[in-house]
């Protein structure tokens, strides 16, 4: 199993849905997982969010330097960090330059001009709602509600739903066969469509 490094778009957004439908996203994704390093810069902006919920707070309060699934993440580069910023945001830049001083693999985030920064660092990237889409492939998530919960706070585009299910499987490593991803991701498109069709 993979490390990553998670930018506080992904983080907030999986407080809110905790905070929603009491599924813990984080603890689910230590299925997939080996350990989510926060950033220092992304908790800080994380801090600016802690009066949003109870969930938000709890979280923060429980991060230490040396958790053993989640933990802070202080070692980086300042002179790339600087360099970053000229182009994202500090929690962005602070993660992928931990993620390169450490040699961590995977950078989730949904911002799109911090993922493209990280695949040009050589580091893969998930969106939160890829990494939801892994958890529903390993079967950990066992329909696509928690999925449209996700859509709800950060909507994806439905055409890009299969090649998202794809690419997730080949990035974690899932290897199952394209026939079962390809239904996994039409259960997610009919879900979101579903609800989004109810408003």
């Amino acid at each position: 199993m993979p490390a990553a490094v998670i930018d506080n778009d992904v983080l907030a957004a999986f407080a809110d849905i905790q905070e929603a439908t009491g599924h813990d996203l984080l603890a689910l994704s230590r299925a997939l997982l080996q350990h989510i390093h926060v950033p220092v810069q992304v908790k800080a902006e994380y801090e600016r969010q802690r009066h949003r919920s109870p969930v938000r707070a709890r979280l923060l309060d429980s991060l230490t330097p040396n958790g053993t699934r989640i933990s802070i993440c202080t070692s980086y580069d300042s002179a790339v960090v600087a360099d970053l910023e000229l182009v994202i945001d500090p929690g962005e830049a602070g993660a992928i330059s931990q993620a390169q001083k450490l040699n961590v693999p995977l950078f989730l985030s949904n911002d799109r001009r911090a993922r493209i920064t990280a695949v040009q660092y050589g580091i893969s990237v998930l969106s939160g709602f890829s990494l939801l889409a892994g958890l529903h492939l390993a079967g950990e998530i066992i329909d696509a509600g928690i999925l449209v919960e996700y859509d709800k706070k950060v909507p994806v585009r439905l055409d890009t739903v299969p090649r998202l299910y794809a690419e997730t499987n080949t990035t974690l490593g899932l290897t199952l066969d394209g026939a079962r991803v390809a239904r996994l991701a039409s259960q997610t498109v009919h879900a979101i469509r579903d609800r989004r069709g109810a408003k």
